[in-house]
Parts: structure tokens; sequence; C-alpha cells
């Protein structure tokens, strides 16, 4: 089990560490864009579509992370009155209902990352704009396994918080 949580904390490391990259990219390439418009009267063609490009890579990929953060929306006044074993099922089924949602993620996804077509200022794929939420369907399964059996161990203090 060590070996398998270590794996996934260099997984979310990995995911938070190129999430703060693209973050730091899309500032310099909206800086940029903002130069060359306003002082060069020059705008660049591409800055928007990359940016936007780089938010949903970003977002997705930190989105899979935060079920391990425990980021996820959720009803905690309801689930904190419940008694603890109840609210270690409840846990579970939120669980496996985000695994379900990331399931989801990947199978709709990938059914338009197959579709034809180019994003014509950057003259990539459109399945550029589809891999991160495949990326981050597989992750929020990932994630959503370990928490529950984390749970169903008796290794997660507290549960879902």
């Amino acid at each position: 089990m060590k070996t398998v949580e270590r794996i996934l904390d260099i997984m979310e490391k990995t995911m938070e560490w190129i999430g703060a990259v693209l973050i730091v990219v899309m500032l310099v390439v909206s800086l940029l864009e903002v130069i060359f418009r306003d002082a060069l009267d020059a705008p660049l063609t591409w800055s928007l579509s990359l940016t936007i490009l780089m938010m949903i890579w970003m977002a997705m990929l930190i989105s899979g992370t935060g079920v391990r953060s425990n980021l996820h929306i959720r009803v905690a006044a309801f689930a904190d009155t419940l008694p603890k074993k109840t609210k270690k099922i409840v846990d579970v089924i939120v669980l496996g209902l985000l695994f379900y949602f990331g399931y989801y993620m990947v199978i709709g996804s990938y059914s338009m990352a197959l579709l034809p077509g180019i994003m014509p200022e950057l003259r990539i794929p459109n399945a550029w704009l589809y891999i991160p939420v495949i990326l981050g369907g597989i992750l929020t399964m990932i994630f959503s396994v370990e928490k529950a059996v984390r749970i169903l161990l008796g290794k997660e203090i507290g549960g879902l918080r």
C-alpha cells in the first residue's frame, strides 16, 4: 500500500506542478497579448485560443487531484450529523458517484476527441481540448478508488472533509 500511496503522491504533485506552470504561461501569454495589442497595435491572433486551451488543461488536471484533497463539492452539514458508521457509508457512496462521474468524463470526452476538426488559430486538432478532460476523469476515478479503500480500511481520518 505504501508503494501505491507514493505513486499517487507523485501523480498528485506532478499535476499540481503542471497546473502551476500552466498558470504562469497563461499569465505570460496574456501579458504579451496586451503588450502586442495596445502598445504595438499588432494583436496576436493565437493568444486567446492558447490561453483557453491551457486553462482547460489546468482545470481538468487539478480537478482530478481535488478528489484526493477533498476539494470536491459535498454537503458537509448533512453528512457530519450522521453516526460514524453511516457517515462512512455515505462517504463511500459519494466516492462511488465521483468515480461514475469520472468514468463519464472519460467516455464522453473520448468520443468528442475522435471528431474531426482543428483549432484554426493554433492549427492543432480539436482533440487537444478533450484530452485533459479524459485525463481529469482518469485521475478522478483513481483518487476516488484510493479514498474509498482508505475509508473502508479505516485509514482515512474522519472520512471526507
